[in-house]
């Protein structure tokens, strides 16, 4: 357990750097002449999301299950894909060229036929290690590899 004594926000996002979501923390601070002490334990922001959500928010795509036909148009090897449907400006999927339509088959090392997939990605404990994080899709019957970079 980490205590922290703040005077000022900067002090806690100095003292927070190199912590994880489940580290116990204890805050000290003044307030009206009293001294205070609170014990968090740290949560990730990603906590709660659903795993569509949490996609358009880390990666700037909105996604759905791919169809079977359009697995199939894709590549008759694949098990599955999403189909991504909008991308935001901005995003690191639209810095790396995803566009609507692709069918997205893979994160980092890991095949991606649902949801789910992605949000195992996007929640691995080890995912800061991942970037710039490689993804594959398919677009016009060809495979395409490339990388995101992390944040929006």
């Amino acid at each position: 357990e980490t205590a922290i004594d703040t005077a000022n926000s900067l002090d806690v996002e100095r003292a927070l750097i190199g912590k994880k979501p489940g580290d116990e923390v204890t805050i000290r601070f003044e307030r009206g002449g009293r001294r205070h002490a609170v014990k968090v334990t740290l949560a990730s922001s990603l906590d709660g999301m659903s795993p569509a959500e949490l996609a358009w928010r880390q990666l700037g795509m909105q996604l759905e299950p791919a169809s079977r036909d359009q697995v199939i148009e894709a590549g008759s090897h694949l098990r599955g894909g999403l189909l991504v449907t909008a991308v935001d400006p901005g995003s690191p999927a639209d810095r790396a060229g995803v566009r609507p339509g692709d069918i997205l088959i893979g994160l980092h090392q890991w095949e991606i036929v649902s949801l789910d997939n992605v949000a195992y990605v996007l929640r691995h404990r080890e995912v800061a290690t991942f970037y710039p994080l490689r993804f594959y899709l398919v677009r016009d019957g060809q495979t395409h590899r490339g990388y995101l970079e992390s944040g929006k």
